[in-house]
């Protein structure tokens, strides 16, 4: 007897909450270097009142193991070494072979975002937008690999690098790595503050818009924003300013 597994396609979300794409860019180097990693602080406070980083957040196991999931192994490894970007701190099993009780018992990530990620908005205060994300306690094995930045953008961070030139030239991170992690919230909101994001322009069409990695497209496909490795399209007069990070 011959046992067929079904697999059904995936079908991209409609998102209509208001859409932004992360414009901040630190108007300094914190790196002696001439290519830095970018990031931009999200806060994780109930009531924000002035740009801040958040604390740190615990990376629970089932969410690292979803991470090597959904991409290479060396730009996971990339993205859980201490002091990289995300992961700042000495944990047990890093790249440093880091022990008690120097070393976290499980990775605390930073509560940041980077240039040219996409962010949805569900909420505002004080000149702060609030955004969706993920629990750090929600059990990723309930995830299969679709979700994944490709399919979820407003959910993962893809990292980036930055030169010193203006504006600058936006890199993929390490040796040219496609790295990802989930953005994740330990309380019960996180904010980004209003200047650091460009607003989507409204959408030619009713029903919102469905992303696809940094495409854009209507609820109905039609597509605004092409985006691939070469550079970007813009089929319709709507545009962003914003350059974004590079697709895989």
């Amino acid at each position: 007897m011959i046992t067929l597994t079904i697999t059904r396609a995936f079908k991209p979300p409609v998102i209509t909450n208001r859409l932004a794409i992360i414009s901040h860019l630190p108007d300094h180097f914190a790196d002696p270097l001439d290519i830095e990693v970018n990031s931009t602080p999200l806060m994780d406070d109930d009531l924000p009142a002035r740009i801040l980083k958040g604390g740190t957040i615990t990376v629970n196991p089932s969410v690292m193991k979803h991470m090597q999931k959904v991409q290479s192994v060396a730009a996971y490894r990339w993205t859980m070494t201490p002091w990289n970007l995300w992961v700042n701190r000495r944990f047990l099993g890093d790249e440093f072979d880091s022990k008690l009780p120097e070393a976290d018992v499980l990775p605390k990530a930073e509560c940041i975002s980077g240039y040219g990620n996409f962010v949805e908005i569900i909420g505002e205060r004080n000149g702060f937008y609030r955004i969706r994300a993920t629990m750090n306690t929600a059990d990723f094995s309930q995830f299969d690999e679709s979700f994944n930045w490709e399919n979820y953008p407003t959910l993962w961070v893809k990292q980036s690098s930055r030169d010193r030139f203006n504006p600058p030239n936006i890199y993929n991170v390490g040796a040219g790595l496609n790295a990802y992690f989930p953005l994740l919230q330990a309380k019960q909101n996180l904010w980004i503050h209003s200047s650091h994001v460009e607003m989507f322009p409204d959408s030619p069409e009713p029903g919102g818009f469905i992303l696809k990695g940094m495409s854009v497209y209507t609820a109905s496909m039609k597509p605004l924003r092409i985006a691939t490795k070469a550079g970007v399209t813009y089929p319709t007069a709507w545009k962003l300013q914003t350059k974004g990070v590079i697709p895989a």
